[in-house]
């Protein structure tokens, strides 16, 4: 059964995946909103290994959308 945090995770995935679609036009939930999110879902959280990898691939994620647009990755 997942945790609160697991469900909180996912959501944050999908998120990041339509934030960082070239077509969304959200200005508040951007991809530094997120980026900031799940720093401090590490910061806050004993992650398991499995939702380690999660966050690390969705920084991931952020870090390639931010190269190609030339956004500092902070």
């Amino acid at each position: 059964m997942p945790t609160l945090l697991d469900t909180d995770i996912e959501h944050i995935r999908a998120a990041v995946l339509q934030s960082c679609n070239e077509n969304y036009t959200n200005a508040l939930l951007t991809p530094p909103y997120w980026r900031r999110r799940l720093v401090e879902i590490m910061r806050l959280n004993h992650l398991s290994k499995a939702q380690l990898n999660q966050v690390d691939a969705l920084l991931a994620i952020l870090d390639r959308f931010d190269a190609v647009h030339d956004l500092s990755v902070a």
